[in-house]
């Protein structure tokens, strides 16, 4: 269940509008001034036109469009195309609002919230669900976005979308962090999909953004999916949960640094990076993330031959009965391995194609499989006691190790370990992987806090383990 968050306690001002269900919410909130606190009471609102929020605020004066202290408002769609649209604006945070859709909304054409042309943007702790469209949906020249700690679910499409398809328009420097989305898409119960939808997209163009410690599971589509930055700034892809996604885990098709995940359970590839038609491949960074089980590869990358600044290393890639890592390149005609890449120290299970050990001789290093996690079959995969990641990674700078692991535990520099976890005794100190929030609160054995934030209240080798496979794409969702 979602915690949604009040709006800041302070004694009432001459900014503050109050409304209640029945109020005229689409009058009340045509004009935004900065400074304005519009503070919504406990019960539905029957919106029957898009909300329209357009307005200039200040970083001392921004913004607010929220829950009372202690209320929960439900914003119900009734008409319209999106929900609401914030645009042409800055400095406003929406927060604590339940955005559904009302009765008869999987065939309705409704969507969540747009965010066109705007800068300086927060939406935060508000629960989105029961859209046939979109659950957020950002575009125009929109930058310093933050969409932080929202439920997004039972959504048809994407659960946020971000940018334009063609590059026509670049969202830039935003964070999409913490958020849980689950249950996107619909699957019918024969198996066949109607509805495509992934987690997080990252649409042609986006660039400088960052995608963290999000939960996304059951989607029809992918889990992430980060686009060309058309040669613009990398985007950060670091500390996500991804599972039983339809189709792969994370996709790549632009600059982008993606490291300390964890993919499991997967429809197609776990991390898959290539080309796009666009042409525009260069600086990726797959490295200390932990993929275990795949329908197809726990990894695969391609189009990586002559490109600049690539790198996989320090992945734990385990998918024992099936295919590890494939690292592709036109052999046929004549094209080799690319030396420049830089491929080192993945501890791999399962089938390996296309690794050239004359060129990454220590690109692959053999695995001891789920035996390598403290408790695969329970979503668990700290490294267990005597586990073959366990001060295993290549400390060198070309792999650029995080400071932190996927718990937010400080990373041992010059010796760490592979995958998306830093070993530091026998039993997960963080958090346990679950539908829910995930925390960075991290404890050791005596109960004592070591910190973190953001919990959810605020050549082939074949080591085959012969174990079932982890998850068993059981999810089904009707009409």
């Amino acid at each position: 269940m979602i915690v949604l968050l009040a709006a800041l306690s302070r004694p009432a001002s001459a900014g503050d509008i109050f409304l209640a269900p029945g109020d005229d919410v689409l009058t009340k909130t045509a004009v935004l001034n900065a400074g304005d606190r519009y503070l919504f009471d406990d019960g539905v609102y029957e919106i029957a036109e898009e909300l329209r929020w357009s307005g200039q605020g200040t970083e001392d004066e921004p913004i607010f469009i929220g829950a009372k202290e202690g209320a929960k408002p439900i914003f119900r769609m009734n008409g319209g195309y999106f929900l609401a649209r914030i645009h042409d604006a800055s400095w406003v945070r929406v927060e604590g609002i339940v955005f559904e859709g009302a009765d008869g909304w999987a065939d309705a054409g409704f969507n969540g919230i747009a965010i066109e042309n705007a800068t300086h943007v927060t939406v935060a702790d508000n629960e989105i669900r029961f859209f046939d469209g979109y659950g957020i949906y950002i575009s125009g020249a929109s930058s310093e976005v933050a969409i932080e700690r929202n439920w997004i679910h039972e959504v048809e499409s994407d659960g946020i979308y971000v940018g334009c398809g063609d590059a026509s328009c670049f969202v830039t420097d935003s964070t999409f962090a913490n958020n849980q989305l689950g249950d996107l898409g619909v699957v019918l119960e024969d198996g066949t999909i109607s509805d495509y939808a992934s987690g997080v997209v990252l649409a042609h163009g986006s660039q400088g953004n960052t995608i963290r410690d999000n939960v996304v599971y059951r989607t029809s589509n992918d889990g992430i999916y980060v686009g060309s930055t058309e040669f613009g700034p990398q985007n950060i892809v670091e500390g996500n949960a991804v599972w039983e996604t339809t189709e792969d885990g994370i996709v790549i098709e632009g600059s982008a640094l993606v490291r300390n995940n964890v993919v499991f359970d997967v429809g197609d590839d776990g991390i898959r990076c290539y080309d796009s038609d666009r042409n525009t491949l260069e600086d990726v960074v797959i490295s200390f993330n932990t993929v275990a089980g795949a329908f197809d590869y726990a990894v695969e990358v391609e189009d990586w031959v002559g490109k600049s600044g690539m790198v996989l290393a320090n992945n734990a890639i385990v998918n024992p009965i099936g295919r590890g890592l494939r690292y592709v390149y036109d052999s046929y005609n004549g094209e080799e391995a690319d030396g420049d890449n830089v491929i080192t120290t993945n501890v791999v299970t399962g089938f390996v194609e296309g690794w050239d050990p004359a060129v990454h001789p220590v690109g692959v290093v053999p695995g001891g499989g789920y035996e390598d996690f403290a408790g695969a079959e329970g979503w668990d995969f700290y490294p267990a006691t005597g586990s073959s990641l366990v001060n295993a990674a290549d400390p060198s700078g070309d792999t650029f190790i995080p400071d932190v692991d996927f718990n937010g535990v400080q990373r041992q520099g010059d010796v760490p370990d592979v995958g998306a976890y830093e070993y530091g005794g026998a039993g997960n100190p963080g958090w346990a992987i679950e539908e829910g929030f995930k925390s960075t609160d991290v404890v050791n054995a005596a109960g004592k806090s070591l910190g973190g934030c953001c919990s959810s209240s605020e050549t082939p080798e074949q080591a085959f383990i012969l174990l079932p496979l982890l998850g068993v794409f059981g999810w089904r969702r009707r009409r």
